[in-house]
């Protein structure tokens, strides 16, 4: 039996493909809302994801938001530090929030689950997380599988489905 899987660019399609993206646990899916509610046209927001940077036999841990800057693409971002004198219920909230959401690394593959409820569409575009800075408002840039890399994926789905 062949399997449903389609390769459209950096977007894998298809029952097995979905399934394989979301249900391998080999790939963070976040969840992109294009039809959100946002403050700006040309920069977006969306799901949140942890990223991990090892320092001194240690991983730092930053909380991160997806967004989607027009020319630029989507990228990891932060929203730099800030501390207080005061542990409120509002950072015992943040904390508990944040607790359990995916993580990833530099080089890691990430999938972004795009939708547009509206006409009932999702398409699941692959993205590797490029060189990542904590320090920054951009924590690191997703750069869109290519094509080697999707076949790549692609393999893996079809072996993983049999």
């Amino acid at each position: 039996m062949k399997n449903d899987i389609t390769l459209n660019g950096n977007i894998i399609g298809g029952r097995q493909g979905f399934a394989y993206i979301c249900n391998s646990r080999k790939y963070p899916v976040v969840k992109i809302d294009l039809e959100a509610p946002q403050e700006y046209d040309d920069y977006k927001t969306f799901g949140k994801i942890r990223v991990l940077k090892s320092y001194k036999d240690r991983d730092l841990v930053v909380t991160s938001t997806v967004e989607y800057e027009k020319g630029e693409g989507f990228s990891l971002g932060g929203h730099g530090t800030c501390i207080t004198s005061s542990f409120s219920f509002n950072d015992m909230q943040q904390l508990v929030e944040e607790a359990n959401l995916q993580a990833v690394r530099e080089g890691d593959i990430i999938a972004l689950a795009m939708t547009l409820n509206s006409i009932k569409f999702m398409e699941l575009a692959l993205y590797r997380v490029g060189k990542v800075d904590i320090h920054c408002t951009t924590i690191a840039k997703l750069i869109p599988l290519t094509d080697e890399e999707m076949k790549e994926v692609k393999a893996d789905t079809d072996a993983w489905c049999r």
